[in-house]
């Protein structure tokens, strides 16, 4: 696969349109669109995590449609064995984010629409539903707070990390 055919296959999974955003930034490199992705890329060279504030408007969701863009196409090329100049070889810099995600904050204000709160959790849901974690016979989302047996709280995620790591954890019903 050349790193067309997957830059092509990357529009395809994350663009409901099919819009090639690669040939247009190429064909118009001065654009605002163009040096965004050109930031973002270097953002994921040089960050080993990514996190975005979403407030569900247009400037935050471009921005997040991109950066999702850039993490797909990354785990592309990883999964394909190629590079970003179409060698086949896997980058480094792409092979750290093969198994990773980009954590987003969104503060649910009174104040926002009901509409807005609804757009995000739709928006939020086809970028990858959060992680659940199977803890006894339960399933918990990744954020959730769950009281232990010391009546400490803490979220389900750190909890499965720590049970993973060999710690018995006693949580309260």
């Amino acid at each position: 696969m050349t790193i067309e055919e997957i830059k092509q296959k990357n529009v395809e999974m994350c663009i409901p349109s099919g819009w090639n955003i690669y040939e247009w930034c190429e064909k118009h490199p001065d654009t605002t669109i163009a040096h965004s992705m050109r930031r973002i890329e270097k953002d994921f060279d040089f960050s080993d995590s990514i996190q975005l504030g979403f407030s569900g408007g247009k400037d935050s969701t471009v921005t997040a449609n991109l950066a999702c863009l850039e993490l797909n196409l990354r785990k592309l090329r990883v999964q394909h064995g190629i590079d970003r100049d179409g060698n086949n070889r896997i980058d480094p810099l792409d092979a750290k984010w093969a198994n990773r995600r980009i954590t987003a904050c969104m503060t649910d204000a009174e104040v926002v629409f009901s509409s807005t709160n609804d757009y995000s959790k739709r928006f939020l849901s086809k970028y990858g539903p959060e992680k659940k974690y199977l803890l006894g016979d339960k399933e918990y989302l990744a954020h959730e707070f769950l009281t232990l047996a010391d009546g400490s709280k803490e979220t389900a995620e750190n909890i499965f990390n720590r049970v993973m790591q060999g710690e018995e954890i006693e949580i309260r019903d």
